[in-house]
């Protein structure tokens, strides 16, 4: 969910609290399949038959993958939050995360405080 349509439906702090509960189920499909990639490595080492060894270490490549792919998408929804997280501090009274979407452009959002009605634009993350 993109940071103008998930502040419009879920309001600032619970979009960035998604976005962080997102990027961290990332981590676990990382870890996961980091654990598989390893297992799948050490049967290989362990089989007899050049099959075996051939159809184990393919596993391992494939898990390899999915574990850098998926390390990837971690790392760029988490910085995307903490981005989204670094601009929405109000310039006017320091609120943290109480501002509206006013207007999208290409590569700036303006946004309003809900408490003391200040605009600033932040970066699309």
């Amino acid at each position: 969910m993109d940071f103008a349509q998930g502040v419009r439906k879920h309001g600032f702090h619970r979009w960035h609290g998604l976005a962080l509960l997102y990027a961290h189920g990332w981590l676990i499909v990382t870890l996961l399949a980091a654990a598989a990639t390893f297992a799948a490595l050490e049967m290989a080492i362990k089989r007899a038959s050049l099959l075996a060894q051939l159809a184990s270490a393919t596993a391992s490549a494939i898990f390899g993958a999915l574990a850098l792919i998926a390390l990837y998408r971690f790392l760029d929804r988490l910085l995307r939050a903490q981005r989204a997280a670094a601009q929405a501090h109000c310039p006017g009274c320091k609120a943290f995360g109480h501002l509206t979407i006013l207007s999208e452009e290409t590569a700036r959002i303006h946004v309003r405080c809900l408490k003391c009605g200040h605009s600033w634009g932040v970066d699309d993350t």
